[in-house]
């Protein structure tokens, strides 16, 4: 029986044979639509290098320039970016390099990229995430809360933006805020991994031990919870910068969060 990966493999190679006449080009269109759906970050590297070696365009450097960032590169990231911005640059070339520049500890950096990127663009929700991010990481509670909430008021990705806000209102130590912040999505199941383990960190950091049993039960053992409650209330801080990064948001319901909702 075919897996639902590779129907949609198949999928998107027949759909990108479609839309060309050359087929060298059909070749390329239906690697590159193929190595996305699986996340081939690698080839898709190597699809965009080969693409320039016979001609520079700036959409492909973008393009390249994400998958390193996806891949984890964000040295390359920026190396590739870099002639984009220095010539014309674009809202989603200056977020690849923000991104790049945050991932490589160069806040400041990426501070800059954001605000040029913000003002190509006054209402662009992913700018205004980034630069809440980017303002947190500086410790820059306020300003990074203004930016995340224009961001929502933009509609940008309801899922990412609350993920950021909660990281920020755990920073400063209004655990229940983010607690109840997250609620909602979560007995929804719409709390993606990241969102769940940021619910989990919240409730050890408040100390609530019941609300935490409740949450893990009976996936983990009494000893197993009272175990990671103690060291989830030992924790310094916590990281905007990784989910940022991350390409995709998908929703990921753990076994606990089925079995709260069937309670009730």
């Amino acid at each position: 029986m075919m897996t639902y990966k590779k129907l949609l493999v198949c999928l998107a190679i027949l759909l990108a044979s479609g839309c060309a006449s050359n087929p060298v080009q059909n070749a390329d269109l239906a690697k590159e639509s193929a190595y996305t759906v699986t996340k081939n970050y690698k080839g898709l590297i190597n699809l965009y290098r080969q693409e320039l070696q016979k001609k520079d365009s700036d959409s492909t450097r973008i393009k390249l320039a994400q998958a390193y960032l996806n891949y984890g590169d964000p040295g390359s990231a920026v190396f590739v970016i870099a002639p984009v911005n220095k010539k014309k640059p674009s809202v989603s070339s200056l977020i690849i390099q923000a991104k790049a520049q945050l991932e490589l500890g160069e806040a400041n950096a990426a501070l800059s990229s954001a605000i040029a990127a913000n003002k190509l663009d006054k209402t662009n929700g992913e700018t205004e995430n980034l630069l809440g991010v980017i303002y947190a990481t500086k410790g820059m509670y306020p300003k990074a809360r203004q930016e995340l909430n224009l961001a929502r008021s933009h509609f940008y990705n309801e899922i990412k933006v609350t993920n950021n806000l909660v990281v920020l209102d755990i920073l400063q130590g209004k655990y229940q805020q983010a607690i109840n912040r997250i609620m909602p999505l979560y007995r929804n199941d719409q709390a993606d991994k990241q969102m769940t383990a940021n619910l989990i960190l919240a409730v050890a950091k408040s100390k609530n031990l019941q609300l935490m049993q409740s949450l893990l039960e009976p996936k983990y053992s009494d000893r197993e919870i009272a175990q990671l409650y103690l060291t989830l209330q030992s924790t310094k801080e916590v990281s905007l910068v990784k989910q940022t990064n991350t390409s995709q948001t998908n929703k990921a319901p753990t076994k606990a969060a089925k079995n709260k909702k069937g309670k009730g």
